[in-house]
């Protein structure tokens, strides 16, 4: 009896192992048909093992993704409520309060979608991509006061998540706070350098730098100021003024203006006028707890030249030229870098 027993033990475990293999099986096999695009096969797969497994809440998480990538939105909402509802694993429930925020997003609801974030937000106080989706709501409202306090949170919970930088240099750009967008810009590109984005965001940290300045015939220099930027309102006004100037400076000495050389020292210029700010004001935490710090410890080490090439080469051949050509000075970049974001 004994032994009859030890093997129908035996055998409970091995059905529960090939059971739950077979549910991982079809997770992955769905997985890798989303990946492709095939969103129905995929779906079969997902459907197959809660036929297995009727809790098994990864199914009902991806089931809801793949019908949010089919635009399939109002079921895509349905399998995240019910992951919401009945779900224990408090990382696919955040991610079904995503998908569902997303979709009435994308249904035209944002309303909608912010109480969902809201909610998700007070049961998972530290999840950065709440804020962070929160924050991109706000801003495609064109409410920046609250994508902005949102996009805070998120760099606070998660300082290393690129996006959340991006979005904030975006949001500061609309408004024309050079300096803001500047810090921000030049965060996000310390993070993703190499990106498919971050040519993009190279062109706009250009802009920030010197886009006001313009040379025009017989060399005359023309600067074009932003009188809402050099308002009472932003903080950084009278480096925005002192920034024009040096670029203009620049734009005088240096012959080619798209070389590495004249952005770096440009980005030098913006980031050494910081040191003019004494007085915190009323900005938020942000400039003063995640990116001064950060810039002036560069500066400080002496990190400044070989950072500015870092972050530009994905827009200046010129500046991946100076990197392959300074090879310790990388390196010690990288290091100090990737301190910075363990």
């Amino acid at each position: 009896m004994k032994k009859l027993f030890s093997l129908l033990v035996f055998m409970g475990f091995a059905l529960a192992a090939h059971s739950q293999t077979s549910l991982e099986s079809l997770i992955q096999q769905g997985i890798k048909y989303h990946d492709e695009g095939k969103y129905d096969e995929a779906i079969r797969m997902y459907e197959l093992a809660l036929e297995q497994d009727p809790n098994y809440e990864l199914a009902y998480y991806e089931l809801a993704y793949s019908y949010y990538a089919k635009n399939d939105l109002k079921t895509a909402i349905e399998y995240a409520d019910l992951l919401i509802k009945k779900g224990k694993n408090e990382r696919y429930i955040i991610q079904a309060y995503l998908t569902k925020a997303n979709a009435l997003d994308n249904l035209g609801e944002p309303e909608k979608a912010i109480k969902v974030y809201k909610k998700a937000i007070k049961a998972n106080k530290n999840e950065y991509l709440l804020y962070y989706n929160l924050g991109l709501t706000y801003l495609n409202l064109g409410e920046l006061k609250e994508a902005e306090k949102n996009m805070v949170m998120a760099i606070e919970k998660n300082p290393n998540h690129a996006s959340s930088h991006a979005l904030l240099a975006e949001l500061h750009s609309r408004q024309g706070n050079r300096i803001q967008s500047i810090l921000a810009a030049g965060y996000f590109l310390s993070l993703e350098p190499n990106s498919k984005r971050s040519k993009i965001m190279v062109d706009g940290l250009e802009f920030e730098l010197y886009g006001n300045v313009t040379k025009g015939e017989g060399n005359n220099i023309q600067i074009n100021l932003n009188t809402d930027a050099t308002s009472s309102k932003n903080p950084f006004k009278m480096q925005e003024l002192f920034l024009s100037m040096k670029v203009a400076s620049n734009t005088s000495e240096f012959k080619d203006s798209t070389s590495d050389a004249y952005f770096a020292e440009c980005f030098k210029d913006a980031i050494t006028l910081l040191a003019l700010k004494e007085d915190k004001g009323n900005e938020l935490d942000i400039w003063w707890d995640v990116y001064l710090p950060f810039y002036e410890e560069l500066e400080r080490e002496g990190h400044l030249p070989s950072f500015a090439r870092y972050i530009s080469q994905s827009g200046n051949p010129d500046s991946i030229i100076w990197l392959d050509n300074h090879p310790i000075e990388l390196r010690k970049l990288e290091k100090f870098l990737k301190e910075r974001q363990e």
